[in-house]
């Protein structure tokens, strides 16, 4: 297959989230800005292949089951990922909230793995990307930032998710450095009302943050009370992962 259309079948792909788990080819066309003819041909590559699946009820497609099988393959095939994994399953179980194991991408915290809620009913939706400075796994990348870094990333301004969120750079200033002390981080209903959220760092050899480790749950049974219990627990977690990953080659301490 020609790079280009690589490219414009992974643009298609990426096009689908939770919010718009199905979208048409007239949709993708508008959106990509590509002639209707080329979106439809490159769904039906796709669609042979498992990747994408047609909804015959709205002539729509939506993702395919053969990407659940190639990202659990990237999950057991990353070193990382692979000691991680039971750690989150683990953390959901004892916090009894969804936990989420993050990276940072760019201005970013994108979510790898997620285990939720044993209360099903309780579980929060699954988010794959959120912002850095209103969430509790953004936070702890943003406390371990160089200063230029973050004086750059607060120049472009701090968006006002809900009414609880930080837009004051010198107030979120204070807030990090009491992430840098107190070895975790919080949000209370700042980036999505009704949801609250705690993170802690796992970090490399070196001390960076690798990654964040996050419980998030529901205010109203995740409350301020909740988050705070669960804190020895993430912390135990988190060194522990830690010091497992310690002894992998520096090549595989990257997950992005």
């Amino acid at each position: 297959m020609p790079i280009q259309s690589v490219r414009r079948s992974t643009a298609i792909l990426r096009q689908f989230s939770v919010e718009e788990p199905e979208l048409g080819v007239t949709e993708l066309s508008d959106r990509l800005g590509l002639h209707k003819s080329t979106v439809h041909r490159l769904l039906t590559s796709l669609r042979r292949d498992g990747l994408v699946k047609r909804v015959p009820a709205t002539r729509k497609y939506r993702l395919g089951i053969s990407l659940i099988e190639l990202g659990n393959t990237a999950v057991f095939n990353h070193a990382v990922l692979r000691i991680i994994h039971p750690y989150v399953h683990y953390v959901a179980q004892s916090v009894e909230e969804s936990a989420i194991l993050a990276v940072r991408d760019r201005d970013e915290v994108l979510c790898l793995l997620q285990a939720r809620s044993p209360d099903m009913r309780e579980a929060v939706t699954w988010a794959p990307r959120a912002p850095l400075d209103s969430t509790s796994s953004g936070r702890v990348f943003l406390a371990d930032m160089a200063e230029k870094e973050l004086n750059a990333l607060l120049e472009k301004g701090l968006t006002p998710w809900t009414p609880m969120t930080i837009t004051d750079p010198g107030e979120l200033r204070a807030l990090l450095a009491q992430v840098r002390e107190d070895g975790f981080a919080t949000a209370f209903e700042q980036y999505k009302e009704g949801h609250n959220s705690i993170a802690v760092p796992i970090r490399r050899p070196d001390g960076t943050v690798l990654a964040a480790l996050s419980v998030r749950g529901y205010s109203y049974r995740f409350t301020r009370q909740r988050v705070m219990r669960a804190v020895e627990i993430m912390r135990g977690v988190a060194t522990d992962v830690s010091r497992k990953i310690s002894s992998l080659p520096p090549d595989e301490l990257e997950l992005l």
